[in-house]
C-alpha cells in the first residue's frame, strides 16, 4: 500500500477562441475617442460658430481702415485661417512690413466673431531734403513719405487757411497718399547720394543711431539758442545750425561725448553774447576747438 504511486489527474479546458482586434471593447473606446476628438477640432476651427466675420481697427490716424481690412482678409483666405481659435501672431508681424505707417500691431480676440486690430502708427519727426526730394522720417529713421521739394516749399508760404489742408503727395512709386505736412519738422539737409525707399531708413542704420543720439544730446543741453536745422554734406563734417547762425561742426565717425564735453567747455568759458556772435566751433579734432567769430559788419 505504501509503494503504490497515486494516479495523477489531468483536468483538461477547453480553448476559448482568440477574438480579432476589431472585435475587443479598447479598440472601439478608441474609435470613440477620435470621433469624439475630430467632431471638437471641426466644431473650434471649422465651424461657422467661431470664424471671424467682422474685422475692427482701433488707433489708425492716416491709414485708411479699409485698407487694413483687405489686407487681413487676403491673409485669412482659408477656413482654418478664419478661426478664432487660430494664432494671428504671423499677422502681427506681416502687417508693419506691408504698411510702412505701422510701428507696432497687437491683434485681439472678440469671441463674438470679430478680430480688434490696435495699431500704433509712426509719427513724422524728420524731414530730410535730398537731392529734389523731400524725405518724412520719423524717429527711427524710417522713411513714411517721399514729397517733391517744390511741394513742400509751395504749401510752407500758403496762407493760415491753406495751411491747414495736406501737401499734394508725389511718390516715386506712386502708392503712398499719406500726406504729411512737413512745415513744423525738424530739417535735415544732406548731400550723400543714397535715395531711400518707402519703409526703409532714410540713412544707414549706424549712421543714423549716431546721428539722432547726436541731436538729442545737443537738443537737451542748454544751448544759447535751439537748433535750427542740420547741414551733412559728409558724415565727417555734420553741421548742427542753431537759431542764432552758430555753427557746430561733428565728426559722425568719432567719438560723441568727447565732442559733447569739448563743447559744454566753450559754453562755460564764453558769456551769451559771446557765444552767438561765434561764426562756428569746430569740435572734431582732438584736443583741438577751433572758433571763429562772425566778421563785424564796416561802419559807414
Amino acid at each position: 500500500m505504501f509503494g503504490r504511486k497515486k494516479k495523477k489527474f489531468k483536468r483538461h479546458y477547453k480553448k476559448q477562441a482568440r477574438r480579432k482586434f476589431f472585435q475587443k471593447t479598447f479598440f472601439w473606446k478608441i474609435v470613440i475617442i477620435f470621433i469624439l476628438l475630430g467632431g471638437l477640432i471641426y466644431l473650434f476651427l471649422f465651424s461657422p460658430l467661431f470664424e471671424v466675420q467682422q474685422i475692427q481697427i482701433e488707433g489708425q490716424i492716416k491709414i485708411e481702415p479699409q485698407k487694413i481690412r483687405e489686407y487681413v482678409n487676403q491673409n485669412l483666405d482659408s477656413r482654418l485661417s478664419k478661426s478664432l481659435l487660430t494664432s494671428f501672431s504671423s499677422l502681427e508681424k506681416k502687417l508693419p512690413r506691408q504698411l510702412n505707417l505701422l510701428k507696432k500691431v497687437e491683434i485681439k480676440k472678440d469671441f463674438s466673431h470679430s478680430l480688434i486690430i490696435k495699431l500704433e502708427e509712426r509719427k513724422a519727426f524728420f524731414r530730410v531734403n535730398q537731392n529734389n526730394e523731400c524725405f518724412v522720417v520719423d524717429k527711427e529713421g524710417i522713411v513714411l513719405d517721399i514729397q517733391q521739394k517744390e511741394s513742400v516749399a509751395s504749401s510752407a508760404v500758403t496762407s493760415s487757411s491753406a495751411t491747414s489742408s495736406v501737401a499734394q503727395v508725389n511718390s516715386t512709386n506712386n502708392t503712398n497718399n499719406n500726406n504729411f505736412q512737413t512745415k513744423n519738422l525738424f530739417l535735415i539737409e544732406s548731400s550723400l547720394k543714397n535715395l531711400p525707399d518707402l519703409g526703409n531708413l532714410v540713412f544707414e542704420e549706424e549712421k543714423w543711431l549716431k546721428l539722432f543720439s547726436l541731436w538729442k544730446d545737443l537738443s537737451d543741453l542748454s544751448l544759447i539758442a535751439p537748433l535750427q536745422k542740420i547741414v551733412i554734406p559728409k558724415w565727417e563734417k555734420v553741421t548742427f545750425i542753431t537759431d542764432q547762425g552758430v555753427e557746430l561742426y561733428f565728426n559722425i565717425n568719432r567719438e560723441k561725448d568727447w565732442q559733447i564735453t569739448k563743447l559744454k567747455t566753450i559754453l562755460k568759458q564764453k558769456k551769451d553774447s559771446e557765444f552767438a556772435a561765434l561764426n562756428y566751433v569746430d569740435l572734431r579734432y582732438d584736443n583741438y576747438i577751433f572758433t571763429k567769430d562772425h566778421p563785424k559788419e564796416e561802419e559807414n
